[in-house]
């Protein structure tokens, strides 16, 4: 229940219609601020009050203005307003409120009304605000409760994690071969997007293993969690990398190449946690910005993860872009699972709790000779990655 009523106060998160820093001139269409798609990224407790707010102010406009009229232009019940000797009312700004809010409700009691002809004309534009309001209100609050909310949290930065290349080779090898040559351990859903052929994994492995860089190899890693109650399906997640291409004679950048990057566990199916990394090997598009250490270069790194709502019956995209100053260099995420109760390592594992908080949680990493430390020394991911 708590987290139902949670889910109204989160803002409709859509990707961004317009880049930051980037200016478009001599359009041949303009258009002024989004307002329909500011409303609609709006939570629903949100719409309700602006929409009360809304209908107050616009009941106390028309009340003020029908206040500084002519009094003989109103009838209350059957006395004339402006007579007030013999007990009869008399006209006051409390009538007139109560005659703008039954006008822009529709409500109409009888007891006050207009009998001339310009506060005719005032009293059914009120009405006619009053049914754009209300049908304005009404159909963003429909498209709210019909739109899935969003159900993936995206961790804040995007980090530069040093790990053991033999680790990874390894991986390659299980996953090329379909033999898991590390005892006692299973990688059970890992898989690395976009690997096409078994020629382009053995050549990842070859790379791997003639490489001379001290045995280490550097991960672009980042999170995202399920916030949803319920399980989602069919999680997938891609990625490109934007590197500016700069003109080597003038200096200036004139383009930018859009890379593909190979995902290890990006696509899974897991109730809470999805951890992602992009191993920057000899095969990256990333390789020769680590090489020169020009991670200026690296403008963004833009993440669409799709998956699928049961609760919604609906094929959902999320987005989200980590741009250079996001990127951490030297860190390391910290795990966010921690193992429950049980008298074996499987019981403790299948009761195990995710701590949500610490989605953008990292520990920076040491360089002692030719080792980093905190380093990953068991499992063929990052800490944090599973």
């Amino acid at each position: 229940m708590v987290n139902t009523i949670k889910t109204l106060f989160q803002p409709k998160h859509r990707h961004k219609i317009e880049e930051p820093y980037v200016r478009h001139i001599n359009r041949q269409w303009r258009y002024g601020s989004p307002i329909l798609s500011t409303i609609l990224n709006l939570n629903i407790p949100t719409i309700i009050f602006l929409g009360f707010v809304l209908s107050l102010a616009c009941v106390t406009i028309f009340a003020l203005i029908y206040w500084s009229i002519d009094q003989k232009c109103y009838v209350v019940g059957y006395n004339f307003a402006g007579i007030s000797k013999g007990g009869h009312e008399s006209i006051n700004f409390q009538k007139m409120f109560a005659l703008s809010a039954q006008t822009f409700t529709t409500v109409g009691y009888g007891g006050i009304y207009v009998r001339c002809w310009h506060t005719n004309i005032l009293v059914t534009l009120e009405w006619y605000i009053s049914l754009i309001v209300g049908a304005t209100i009404s159909g963003v609050l429909i498209v709210n409760l019909l739109s899935p909310p969003p159900m993936v949290r995206w961790s804040k930065n995007i980090l530069l994690t040093n790990w053991k290349r033999s680790l990874y080779t390894e991986f390659l090898e299980s996953y090329n071969y379909g033999i898991n040559n590390i005892s006692n351990r299973i990688y059970e859903g890992a898989s690395l997007r976009t690997i096409s052929s078994t020629d382009k994994t053995e050549q990842q492995i070859n790379h791997s293993k003639n490489a001379n860089n001290n045995g280490n190899l550097k991960a672009l890693c980042l999170r995202c969690a399920s916030e949803a109650t319920y399980q989602l399906t069919s999680f997938n997640v891609e990625a490109v990398a934007y590197i500016l291409r700069i003109d080597t004679d003038k200096r200036v950048p004139i383009g930018t190449f859009i890379e593909p990057l190979q995902l290890l566990h990006s696509k899974n199916v897991v109730y809470h946690q999805f951890g992602i990394a992009h191993v920057i090997d000899e095969a990256s598009p990333l390789y020769q910005i680590e090489t020169d250490g020009e991670w200026n270069m690296l403008q963004k790194v833009v993440c669409t993860a799709t998956y699928h709502d049961p609760r919604f019956k609906t094929d959902n995209v999320s987005y989200h872009t980590y741009w250079n100053s996001d990127l951490i260099q030297n860190a390391i995420f910290k795990s966010m699972a921690a193992p429950g109760d049980g008298e074996t390592i499987h019981d403790q594992w299948n009761s195990r709790e995710y701590d949500h908080s610490l989605i953008d949680e990292y520990i920076m990493q040491t360089k002692h000779g030719d080792s980093w430390a905190p380093m990953s020394n068991e499992s063929p991911l990052p800490d944090g990655m599973a």
